[in-house]
């Protein structure tokens, strides 16, 4: 008898315990897995490049803190919004006549030229090849790391014949320096 009633008690408080309540989270972090070159996976890294040299960019030529964006895509904002958003106010003023995607391809064509060199000429030929803003930025930056063009730099991806973290790692390009390497070339040509 003591036996069931030990028993007893012992599923009586199991049933009592308290049970620890588990939500969904509402936000979906992207968290890049890989954010260091590997040459056995050599593109593996492709997404972070892209991702980290838009982040610096932005950060950079709109002098907002870069984890600010970092949280707000986190949280879900597109990147074209945030090109729009930024750019309207540092300067005022919508880019006119254009849905918010071609705006933020606008918008980064003139950031590109004006912030990391490149002309209007080779940003419209990236475009013609098919560079979307992200591939614009990181072959504009790439071309500052040695005599690849940004055109061969993105060709080169495009074609397959190289990944972008390949590319990174041929150059000498330090991942612990891309931030800082945009803001200086951003200072320099503002």
């Amino acid at each position: 008898m003591p036996a069931i009633i030990a028993l007893s008690l012992l599923t009586l408080l199991t049933l009592a315990a308290p049970v620890p309540a588990t939500a969904n989270p509402t936000i979906s972090c992207h968290c890049f897995q890989d954010r260091s070159y590997n040459p056995n996976q050599p593109d593996a890294i492709d997404p972070y490049l892209l991702a980290t040299t838009q982040n610096s960019l932005i950060a950079a030529f709109y002098q907002v803190p870069k984890r600010d964006l970092v949280r707000r895509k986190m949280t879900g904002t597109p990147n074209d919004e945030i090109w729009v958003t930024h750019h309207r106010n540092k300067t005022g003023r919508q880019v006119d006549g254009a849905n918010q995607q071609e705006a933020a391809r606008l918008i980064v064509d003139q950031v590109v030229i004006e912030s990391l060199g490149l002309t209007a000429a080779e940003v419209t030929e990236l475009r013609s090849r098919g560079a979307d803003n992200a591939e614009l930025i990181l072959a504009a930056y790439l071309s500052h790391k040695g005599e690849p063009a940004p055109l061969e730099i993105y060709t080169q991806v495009a074609e397959k014949r190289a990944s972008w973290g390949q590319t990174f790692s041929q150059l000498g390009a330090v991942i612990g320096q891309i931030e800082d390497e945009i803001r200086e070339l951003v200072g320099k040509n503002q």
